[in-house]
């Protein structure tokens, strides 16, 4: 009978409950301060693609454009507003861009890849200029490609100071080569650079 058992103390069952609650507040507390910091970082992040003079592009899985900073306006003369749900390819490259360049972006796109390469872009205007790509895919937690990261940076300088040497170099070597006299040039370690025929 009920009278057989000993009398039920509730004591022991409040102290269970308080423990619970203490253990739950303090994985509240935790968890809340994982996010607080979590989301300084992630403002820390913001400010500095918002602000790097680099552009960045982030798209969705597809190629999309989802988001660009301001460096990205700054350089392509583009708006987020006119190039939001646009393929950066379809506005950005045009009659002069290497064709082996847009299928080596394409290939590593398509197969998930990380990518390093330059390519010459178009202004909104249509006057060309070059930018050096570093581009990678993000994956979630399972593994499924999410969206693709790129950073453009501007080489327009270096590219137009290296095509001004080598055409002072061409014009160097015509000069040397159709003169007279018999020519013979050596580099600082006395090797032959440059001979003309006579």
């Amino acid at each position: 009978t009920l009278s057989d058992f000993a009398p039920h103390d509730h004591t022991a069952d409040y102290l269970h409950i308080l423990t619970i609650q203490k253990n739950v507040n303090d994985d509240i507390r935790e968890l809340l301060k994982t996010v607080s910091e979590q989301k300084n970082a992630l403002k820390r992040l913001s400010m500095i693609a918002q602000k790097t003079q680099n552009a960045v592009i982030i798209t969705d899985k597809n190629g999309t454009i989802e988001w660009v900073n301001e460096a990205f306006t700054t350089i392509s003369w583009y708006k987020l507003s006119e190039v939001i749900t646009r393929k950066p390819g379809d506005f950005l490259q045009g009659t002069d861009t290497d064709l082996e360049t847009i299928r080596y972006m394409h290939h590593q796109i398509k197969q998930h890849e990380t990518f390093s390469c330059e390519v010459l872009n178009y202004h909104k205007n249509g006057t060309p200029y070059w930018v050096r790509i570093h581009a990678q895919p993000l994956f979630d937690a399972q593994g499924t490609l999410t969206q693709y990261f790129a950073i453009e940076e501007d080489i327009s300088d270096s590219k137009r100071l290296i095509l001004g040497i080598n055409t002072t170099n061409a014009r160097l070597r015509t000069i040397v080569s159709s003169l007279s006299d018999g020519v013979l040039l050596e580099n600082e370690h006395r090797r032959i650079e440059i001979i003309n025929s006579r």
